[in-house]
């Protein structure tokens, strides 16, 4: 009985502290101005988030409006920028807003395609253009079932609206 009781204690003494990964994200919570777009996203998905992903206004460089930030052991963030949101549409905010989600909680790339017309075949286009009561219910369909037949012949790439961080 006594053996059992020391191997028992050097047992659990050799174990370390088990530490959770600390939060590497630069920002948290998400800014009231985008609750309505994210409810009409996830109204579109029909299901929650299955991560925390903050979303805050920011001051992005270049021609980047959007930036999701993904880390390999699972955190997620998305920055907006400002100045950009201030003169937006209402569909190119919305459009914006599930774009970045496309990236940060269903993983999708870029699609890089357009339809004879000019249009693009996927809100995963890397460049913002208007979403709207016309042609929402298309690019939302296939924002979560891609391959469906408005995004046939999809070319994946990744431009500089997704950063990707091995840890």
């Amino acid at each position: 009985m006594r053996r059992a009781l020391i191997t028992s204690f050097l047992f659990l003494s050799a174990c370390g502290k088990f530490e959770a990964p600390k939060d590497p994200r630069t920002i948290h919570g998400v800014n009231p101005i985008f609750v309505p777009y994210i409810n009409k996203y996830l109204d579109y998905k029909g299901s929650p988030l299955h991560i925390d992903i903050p979303m805050q206004f920011t001051d992005l460089r270049g021609d980047t409006v959007g930036l999701c930030t993904r880390w390999s052991i699972g955190w997620r963030q998305i920055q907006i920028d400002q100045a950009f949101w201030e003169y937006a549409s209402e569909g190119e905010k919305f459009g914006l807003v599930s774009h970045e989600f496309g990236h940060c909680d269903l993983n999708r790339n870029h699609v890089l395609t357009e339809t004879s017309y000019g249009w693009p075949t996927s809100i995963m286009y890397p460049f913002v253009f208007d979403v709207n009561m016309y042609n929402i219910v298309g690019y939302m369909r296939e924002l979560f079932n891609p391959g469906t037949p408005l995004s046939s012949q999809i070319i994946e790439t990744k431009l500089d609206c997704v950063e990707d961080i091995v840890e």
